[in-house]
């Protein structure tokens, strides 16, 4: 390791501990192009040191305090088990950088790139996430999230459904499949997909086993096309009555298509509801 991390004697100062672990990262971001694996390498150091200098074991953290980031290459940094105090991250690449576990507070994370970035069961507060950067492979699960500043209802729809994930990993078959549909009851795209997959079978069905069971034959005595059994379908699916004027078979799948549709219209309407009526 290029880095030399220099031991803690006592007495310490009251912020000798976060001053030591802030001045070990920087030293680690000037190795450039080798900074992550350095950082890498002087953690076990700092963890090994922590436990001269903090006595509790679930206090034993590395603090990173009061230093501009801003704009700095972390791509792939580990900072699990850190905490973060008014740090200036605004612009900073934070593309697969480890914050699991964190605690993240009083910190500018404006436009900064986290994208494929993991905040799983880190917490962040107080903070500023004007123009945060983040994709479908941000994990942002995070144990909680207060009074932070300039969070768009996307992003915070994105935190509350990825929190409802991870608690509902040991929920029964049905609701974790009701989880996926509703992308656990906020993402609405996800379940009009479903309706729309769940229509274009029915049509479908309709369509192949005996269309005469569903739509009577034109007066020329032709099959209709398809594109007729999608509207049917459709109307179907909307259609709390499932029942056919003049036609007395097929009634069970009808009736199966609109009992799916009450559900899943039921289900979109609760959840554009709480998203009208969310504080």
């Amino acid at each position: 390791m290029s880095v030399i991390i220099p031991d803690l004697k006592p007495p310490y100062a009251n912020n000798a501990w976060q001053q030591h672990c802030t001045l070990t990262l920087q030293k680690c971001l000037e190795r450039g192009a080798v900074a992550a694996s350095e950082w890498a390498q002087a953690r076990s150091v700092l963890f090994a040191q922590a436990e001269k200098v903090i006595a509790h074991k679930q206090e034993r953290r590395i603090i990173i305090a009061d230093v501009d980031l801003s704009g700095r290459d972390l791509r792939g940094f580990n900072f699990q088990w850190t905490y973060f105090i008014r740090t200036n991250l605004s612009k900073a690449n934070l593309r697969k950088t480890n914050f699991i576990q964190c605690i993240i507070n009083e910190c500018d994370l404006r436009n900064a790139n986290a994208k494929h970035t993991n905040f799983d069961r880190a917490v962040i507060k107080n903070c500023d996430l004007q123009g945060l950067k983040y994709n479908w492979r941000t994990n942002l699960a995070l144990i909680g999230q207060l009074n932070n500043r300039n969070l768009s209802s996307v992003l915070e729809d994105r935190i509350l459904q990825q929190q409802a994930a991870r608690n509902g990993t040991n929920a029964p078959l049905f609701m974790r499949l009701l989880f996926v549909i509703t992308g656990h009851g906020y993402a609405v795209w996800r379940l009009a997909l479903a309706c729309a997959v769940v229509m274009g079978f029915f049509a479908l069905l309709y369509w192949s086993i005996s269309a005469a069971n569903f739509i009577p034959q034109t007066a020329n005595g032709e099959r209709h096309g398809f594109i007729t059994f999608i509207l049917f379908s459709i109307e179907r699916f909307v259609n709390a009555n499932p029942w056919i004027s003049g036609i007395n078979a097929g009634h069970f799948w009808t009736t199966l298509e609109s009992v799916l549709g009450v559900i899943a219209v039921s289900i979109l309407t609760a959840m554009i509801t709480r998203k009208i009526l969310r504080p």
